[in-house]
């Protein structure tokens, strides 16, 4: 007779267990994900947070967490297990009351992007997994910007006419003896090569070049997002769309650390911008090439406009004395014809070609 007692009372007990689990196990829980560092280059280290709080005296035999994660922000070590498909994270845990847990992995990122993980699924269940299981989707606020990968300037295929690397920058920053921005008297420091012998016929003493510094110029990076002429659609060869990214960065980064203004535009699309064209104006601080930075790691290799139009645009403002440096994969008589406008307008441009 006990025996029958011990099984009714152990199915009452396991049923009411159930019901208790499945109506209060997802109250007062609370569930945080966010990322140690918010904004990193691509191959850096990261760490996601999971933060998860049982506010109350029902324990929780177990709570599944899932969430869809980007195939390119790469779990590292055996913490790569946890991903189904690599589109999915999921992780089990075990509250008693009022019990908090924090939990670290290890984040690789492989790609440049802006990655939000808005949403999360908890799943709980009782003990012996009796009857339906508790359901629950939460809106989080959660994301990570990853910068463009910084590249060595000499990987950047400068035309075999330009200078490379550190000497590219140099020249912005020294005194160009070929931009000649007037006459002064002569010093006893200066060089006899720098005598300008036809004003000092006029004034009747020594007169002496003035140099201007190229400093003083501003650079523009442009960066047209398209393959090849006439193109619509968005492409799925964008290879070397991407290496220019990375160089537009790493040439902005270059430049801005020199002191040299910089600024950024392109033909894509970015996220959460809402200007119709992109063009950030030039400048030399620290926060402005990390907001290009950001900006770069936003762009959708996306053509918002053809790229001659957008450099009609340019040729439109009438802006001179600036160095456009353009990233392409190709050239046609419409994008030529806008760069001898600028060069009109007194602005050099030099193009890099970008290999696929």
């Amino acid at each position: 007779m006990w025996v029958q007692w011990l099984f009714i009372s152990t199915f009452i007990f396991m049923y009411f267990q159930s019901w208790i689990v499945k109506k209060w196990g997802l109250k007062r829980i609370k569930y945080n994900r966010y990322f140690n560092i918010e904004r990193v280059f691509v191959d850096s280290e990261v760490q996601m947070v999971e933060e998860i709080v049982n506010y109350k005296l029902l324990p929780i035999p177990w709570l599944k967490v899932e969430s869809k994660i980007n195939k390119n922000l790469f779990f590292s070590k055996e913490e790569n297990r946890v991903v189904k498909n690599e589109e999915y994270h999921s992780s089990v845990f075990s509250l008693f009351p009022f019990m908090r847990v924090l939990r670290k992995y290890s984040i690789i990122p492989k790609k440049r992007g802006c990655y939000k993980m808005n949403s999360v699924s908890l799943t709980c269940g009782d003990f012996i997994s009796l009857g339906k299981r508790n359901y629950l989707d939460m809106e989080l606020e959660s994301f990570l910007i990853v910068f463009p990968k910084l590249v060595p300037m000499e990987e950047i295929p400068f035309p075999n006419n330009s200078l490379r690397g550190d000497i590219l920058v140099k020249r912005w920053i020294i005194e160009d003896p070929f931009m000649i921005s007037g006459v002064r008297e002569y010093h006893n420091n200066d060089s006899m090569k720098d005598i300008n012998w036809s004003s000092t016929a006029k004034m009747g003493h020594l007169q002496v070049n003035k140099y201007d510094y190229t400093a003083d110029r501003k650079l523009m990076i442009l960066l047209n997002v398209d393959i090849r002429e006439g193109q619509w659609e968005v492409s799925d060869i964008v290879d070397s769309i991407e290496k220019g990214i990375s160089y537009c960065a790493t040439v902005a980064n270059s430049f801005i650390t020199s002191g040299v203004e910089t600024g950024f535009g392109t033909n894509g699309e970015i996220v959460d911008f809402e200007d119709d064209l992109i063009y950030i104006h030039p400048d030399s601080s620290e926060d402005h090439l990390l907001y290009m930075y950001e900006l770069m790691a936003k762009l959708i290799i996306k053509s918002k406009c053809t790229f001659h139009k957008y450099l009609e645009e340019e040729v439109n403002k009438g802006n001179s004395n600036i160095d456009y440096m353009i990233f392409s994969a190709y050239m046609d008589d419409n994008i030529q014809y806008q760069i001898n406008n600028l060069t009109r307008l007194g602005n050099t441009v030099k193009v890099i070609f970008l290999e696929e």
